[in-house]
């Protein structure tokens, strides 16, 4: 873990160059928020957004837009006349976001296991075509994959999961399993949680109610930072165990047993994460 201090050079940010996809705000904030999430800034952490811009090669105006949108997010602070630093984690807050995807995420598997879903499933895990040779693919074409347009235009009416789309999510998180354990041998704990990130999403895709999903997703922005922290090797491997139960149950229909496997694998999060407060007390703010 970084210490706590300004690093002058940024060694570890990439200048962006005069290309690349999105407007330059929008590709400072995702370079900022990954070196957060990452901690390669830490919790606690003083910002020079001079130094940034600097690293970077941008004005600072769009330094300043990404830092207010992180802020807005809970991962910095804008202090006046004190300056920006990195968040320090929150546990009421975690706390709240994994009650919010417990309850939601857990209602979610029940009613697919149920065989009710509100639009079929057309989510497919990117990069089946290489195979597992060539490696867990790399987190833009993931990323670019979730949020393709092409996969929303494919919504139907509601209609009942059965046949093909029971077989379609099925194997889209069967899929998405061997691509976990392979990012687990490999060690790849960012792949492995991208991968995580995918497993979730393609379930709340397949239930297909557009503002539980949205729920979800705002509940686990707050949730990023701490994933990545106890993305321990025990922790990868408890969390794809979890993830495999999940999809027994889904497969034999099991409504009840699938609802308790989400509960189990989200109640696991908080409870490891207690433990690794009481061990790092200085990146949380209300220990």
């Amino acid at each position: 873990m970084p210490d706590v201090a300004v690093k002058a050079s940024y060694a570890f940010l990439e200048p962006l160059g005069l290309t690349g996809r999105g407007g330059t705000t929008e590709r400072v904030l995702a370079v900022l928020r990954e070196a957060i999430i990452g901690f390669e800034l830490a919790p606690g952490e003083d910002i020079d957004k001079l130094a940034i811009c600097e690293r970077l090669g941008v004005s600072r105006f769009p330094v300043s837009e990404a830092l207010a949108r992180l802020q807005s997010e809970g991962l910095v602070e804008i202090l006046p006349q004190r300056g920006t630093r990195v968040s320090r984690i929150r546990l009421a807050e975690v706390r709240q976001s994994m009650f919010i995807r417990r309850a939601l995420e857990s209602q979610a598997v029940r009613t697919l296991a149920l065989g009710y879903r509100a639009t079929p499933v057309g989510h497919v895990i990117p990069g089946e075509a290489e195979g597992l040779g060539k490696g867990i693919q790399g987190p833009k074409e993931i990323t670019c994959a979730l949020g393709s347009p092409s996969l929303a235009a494919k919504s139907k009416a509601h209609a009942p999961l059965a046949g093909n789309d029971k077989d379609a999510l099925l194997q889209s998180l069967e899929r998405n399993l061997r691509y976990q354990q392979a990012a687990a041998q490999a060690g790849d704990r960012r792949g492995f949680h991208l991968l995580d990130l995918e497993f979730h999403l393609t379930l709340l895709d397949a239930l297909g109610f557009a503002r539980v999903k949205a729920a979800v997703e705002a509940a686990r922005a707050n949730l990023d930072r701490v994933r990545r922290l106890l993305s321990s090797p025990r922790h990868i491997a408890l969390t794809l165990v979890d993830h495999q139960a999940i999809v027994t149950a889904l497969r034999a229909g099991d409504a009840d047993a699938a609802a308790s496997a989400m509960e189990a694998h989200l109640d696991s999060v908080i409870t490891e994460l207690v433990a690794f407060a009481a061990e790092n007390p200085t990146l949380f703010e209300d220990l």
